[in-house]
């Protein structure tokens, strides 16, 4: 079958919308396994370009009330490479990892000895290289009129909130770690 029209427009989710649809299929097993991830390390090194470095910034004065880690938040990739060592933990924070490579930074990393977690909102095979363990947060994608830097980081916050409370329920006693 030939047709030559326009070609038909994909309906485009609203962000309330597509924030539902995140939520109904939210795993909640990702956020027990960041957690875990987490505790395992003495030093936590968060890092991400534009938006989403400000999220990490967010979350680094977060895991500071309950995690017993070193935390910090390196301002561009040359210091983080230099704060990196064998009981590092690399959390790269980017919602679709177009903007720029992380090649680099994931290379260095792994050089140090230190575990690489990239936590990314929409899948992207290339990011899964040199790294330890890729968290993907949703199916749901925004709208690809959007340019990396314009979508919204609404999921790393809902994530990062979890996670936080999961560690401080674990450090209050009222919920077990996993085992």
């Amino acid at each position: 079958y030939l047709y030559f029209g326009d070609q038909p427009k994909q309906e485009s989710l609203d962000e309330i919308e597509r924030l539902k649809r995140v939520l109904a299929d939210f795993d909640v097993a990702l956020v027990d396994e960041f957690a875990d991830l987490i505790t395992a390390h003495d030093k936590i090194l968060l890092f991400g370009y534009g938006p989403s470095a400000i999220c990490a910034q967010y979350f680094e004065y977060k895991l500071r009330y309950c995690s017993s880690a070193y935390v910090t938040t390196a301002p561009d990739e040359q210091s983080a490479k230099s704060m990196l060592d064998r009981s590092g933990l690399l959390i790269i924070f980017t919602t679709t990892g177009q903007y720029r490579s992380f090649e680099k930074l994931t290379l260095a990393a792994k050089d140090q000895g230190a575990d690489v977690v990239v936590v990314s909102e929409e899948f992207n095979p290339l990011l899964m290289e040199n790294c330890n363990r890729y968290f993907v947060l949703t199916r749901h994608k925004q709208s690809d009129e959007l340019k990396p830097y314009e979508k919204t980081r609404t999921l790393f916050f809902i994530f990062l909130e979890q996670v936080i409370l999961n560690m401080l329920r674990r450090r209050n006693g009222t919920e077990a770690a996993p085992r």
